[in-house]
């Protein structure tokens, strides 16, 4: 940091205080990555080549065409769909958080509609599966009784047959996907969820001594001011990528915080959902951070 300037923003940055003041980037492949919606405009696109490729050999009326046509349109369907659904989602973690303390004891307007700790909540899943990943997208929640659940079910449901099945653990969880949405999706309460939002200590990372020691090195070496943490995000728009940050620790509800090796780790709670497969292990192999998931991890660092 000798030029003062923050290296993912390229502005001037005060070096006692590190709020989102320096990136070390290193690439990876960690066991469930996150999930860019992109995926399905890629897919779409591919598929809409085909379809151009068919009407010219084919005619444009010709069925090839035409079941190309839909299931490229079906993509791009999807992907404006679930795009809306995750800025919804967001909108509404922010709102739980604002308003965590009053659901304690009374309602709130969740838009149009008057909540409290009771109000039932249903959520649904699409599937995203690729090779050696696979990775659930959730829709936005949704008040049961009062917002219509179907079109939700039908297009999580749609974006599993669409991007589901192409992985090891891909059908499996597909199948688990389209029943649960049949049923009704997830379904939640308030208080659960404003639990969930206000809770700030979850172990969803591990560092290993020598990633520790690197990171304190860091910290050391560029003068970040003392209690700076380490940040564990994903990289946009790439698939299966982490970043390492240094942060100052905000208890805005927003963040997850752990301690390992007796440094503080910070996750976002809108990016890291499923921990079915454990902890993400963050371990400093041949000059560069290295991440990897649950037991995998483990092994690799005895």
């Amino acid at each position: 940091m000798r030029d003062g300037i923050c290296p993912s923003c390229r502005r001037p940055i005060d070096e006692t205080n590190p709020t989102r003041v320096d990136t070390v980037r290193n690439y990876s492949a960690p066991a469930e990555p996150f999930p860019p919606l992109g995926i399905a405009v890629v897919a779409g696109a591919m598929v809409a080549v085909i379809a151009v490729h068919n009407a010219a050999v084919s005619g444009i009326f010709s069925p090839n065409t035409i079941i190309a046509a839909v299931i490229a349109l079906e993509y791009f369907h999807v992907f404006v769909f679930m795009k809306r659904e995750q800025a919804k989602l967001d909108e509404f973690n922010l709102w739980l958080v604002d308003n965590a303390s009053i659901l304690q004891s009374e309602k709130a307007s969740l838009g149009s509609v008057q909540v409290d700790q009771e109000t039932e909540l249903a959520q649904f899943h699409g599937i995203l599966s690729f090779i050696y990943f696979t990775r659930t997208v959730r829709s936005r929640y949704y008040v049961v009784g009062h917002d219509a659940l179907l079109r939700p079910a039908i297009m999580c449901t749609l974006y599993s047959l669409l991007l589901g099945w192409a992985g090891f653990s891909g059908p499996v969880r597909t199948v688990t996907s389209i029943v649960g949405n049949a049923a009704g999706g997830k379904r939640w309460r308030i208080r659960d969820l404003v639990l969930q939002a206000t809770a700030n200590t979850r172990s969803v990372v591990r560092l290993t001594p020598a990633a520790a020691d690197e990171a304190r090195r860091v910290i050391a070496d560029r003068r970040f001011a003392p209690g700076t943490a380490i940040r564990v995000a994903f990289i946009e728009p790439t698939i299966g990528d982490y970043e390492i940050q240094y942060d100052l620790p905000i208890n805005d509800g927003r963040d997850w915080q752990m301690e390992s090796e007796s440094l503080t780790v910070l996750v976002d709670k809108s990016e890291f959902g499923d921990w079915d497969d454990g902890p993400i292990v963050v371990d400093f192999q041949g000059g560069k951070f290295t991440f990897s998931r649950g037991a995998e991890g483990d092994a690799a660092g005895q």
